[in-house]
């Protein structure tokens, strides 16, 4: 085999050698097989030459052919190559020439950001300044809003509060000031008893001893807008009970840094005052922030006065209403007479035994008072019917609760003691009426109420039975326990009885 390799031409030139040579030898050689006469022989021989030269000829064409096609593509390509470095070197110019444009542009940008880094440098002392001053704005304001929000609770919180217990609003009220005037460390909060100035809470200071200065009604007259101790009494002594009372003020005023009270109204009336301290211990001063908030809390205090007397006249309104619609149930159905007002004693008495808060209590007496308001609706043939009731009856019966709920649902303070009413005939096994409800499903005081009812109508006559003794009573109480009645309930119910046996 022949491994070695040649360049291209040269395979060629070699190639065109052996065929020229071929030709040659082999033709002569056919010639001289097939021909003896040298006239043809000599006729042969030319069209082998100009076959010889056709034939090498078209080779030769078509070996150049492909070389001068492909030489001449590499020409147009060249050609192409030329034009676009050409084209190249024009827009490298022209970027070059852009490049040195954008230099000096940059350049003077550069001298204008140095210019400009030398302003900044020159104004970032002044924005220090100025950022602290913003950061303590900043600090300020969102104190601010934390005092706000504070007061916001407070003020919200005025309706769900017992306004009964005005001393547990004011000690709140106290607390809360010194919380959001945090200079304070001291503080004391009074209201006015039969004239005299009553203390009710008081930090760092015993309420007995403050109580023994025996400030009168007038040192509250005399505090009109935010005032300091000092500003008070300096040499008037006419507020104190006796000369050593008003030595032991003096002494107190010796032993602060700063001080801060305000009065606060029941009406027209000044009910008592609010104020806070910071002793010798404390370089700090009120400032003005400390005073709009201490009038704050005046306001608030004389707000928690005005919604208390407004809760005591609807309170008064409400318990009249209800005994008036109590008194027209007795109307219509005469053997219920007294039986609204027992029902809901007894009921009072039972949560108080069973340790429900005060409202709860409250919620408990009454739900007894209007808990057959819905009887109104069923007729009084049926109420006061002697003898036993027919189904349909019954059933008009046992929808008074529903109607009871229905009638007081929408009211905003009875939507409570509606659902309460809506269940008071539920039974602790299931198997009461309206839903057939059960156990701890049923509303504690509707289990109460239950109890409650029963008793009274057991004890009770009414026209279709006696009244049954009170062993009589007992016994179906003790029967229907954990049946008819929440066994917890029972055994309160004893306990207010007297009855000392295991339930």
């Amino acid at each position: 085999m022949f491994c070695m390799k040649f360049k291209k031409e040269t395979r060629i030139t070699f190639l065109y050698i052996i065929i020229g040579l071929g030709w040659i030898f082999f033709s002569d050689y056919f010639l001289l097989l097939f021909f003896k006469d040298q006239n043809m022989i000599n006729r042969f021989q030319s069209y082998k030459g100009i076959f010889y030269v056709l034939i090498t000829a078209y080779l030769f064409y078509l070996i150049l052919h492909r070389t001068f096609k492909n030489i001449r593509m590499h020409q147009r390509k060249l050609k192409s190559s030329h034009e676009l470095l050409a084209l190249d070197n024009e827009q490298f110019r022209m970027l070059n020439k852009k490049i040195s444009k954008a230099n000096q542009e940059l350049q003077r940008q550069k001298e204008k950001l140095s210019e400009s880094y030398q302003l900044l440098e020159a104004d970032n002392e002044e924005f220090k300044e100025l950022n602290k001053e913003l950061e303590e704005s900043y600090n300020e304001i969102n104190e601010l809003a934390n005092n706000i929000e504070k007061m916001i609770n407070i003020t919200s919180g005025l309706n769900s509060l017992s306004v009964d217990n005005t001393d547990l609003f004011l000690s709140d009220l106290l607390n809360t000031a010194l919380k959001l005037i945090d200079k304070a460390n001291q503080g004391a909060i009074a209201r006015i008893i039969d004239d005299n100035l009553v203390f009710i809470d008081s930090v760092d200071y015993e309420i007995e001893k403050l109580n023994q200065l025996n400030l009168k009604k007038s040192f509250v007259n005399k505090i009109n807008g935010i005032k300091t101790l000092t500003e008070l009494f300096k040499d008037d002594i006419s507020a104190f009970e006796n000369s050593k009372f008003y030595e032991r003020y003096q002494k107190l005023l010796r032993e602060i840094n700063d001080s801060i009270i305000v009065s606060f109204n029941n009406g027209q009336e000044k009910a008592g005052v609010i104020c806070l301290l910071i002793d010798k211990r404390h370089k700090q001063k009120f400032d003005e922030n400390s005073h709009r908030t201490m009038s704050a809390f005046s306001s608030l205090a004389s707000v928690f006065f005005k919604i208390q007397k407004y809760h005591q006249v609807e309170e008064e309104f409400q318990e009249e209403l209800i005994v008036a619609i109590t008194g027209f149930l007795e109307l219509h159905d005469t053997y219920t007479d007294g039986h609204s007002r027992e029902v809901a004693e007894l009921s009072r008495k039972i949560a108080r035994e069973m340790n429900l808060s005060d409202q709860e209590v409250e919620k408990a007496y009454w739900a007894g008072m209007i808990h057959d308001i819905g009887k109104i609706l069923i007729p009084e043939t049926i109420l006061v019917k002697n003898g036993p009731l027919t189904s349909v009856e019954y059933n008009k019966i046992k929808k008074h609760p529903i109607w009871g709920y229905q009638a007081l649902k929408h009211s905003g303070r009875l939507k409570e003691i509606a659902e309460i009413i809506l269940y008071h005939h539920e039974r602790w096994d299931g198997s009461g009426y309206p839903y057939g409800l059960k156990e701890d499903e049923i509303p504690l005081i509707a289990r109460i109420l239950c109890v409650a009812d029963s008793w009274n109508a057991m004890r009770s006559n009414r026209p279709y039975r006696s009244h049954l003794p009170i062993n009589k009573a007992l016994e179906e109480l003790r029967d229907n326990n954990g049946s008819q009645f929440c066994p917890e309930v029972v055994e309160a119910f004893f306990a207010i009885m007297g009855e000392q046996i295991a339930i």
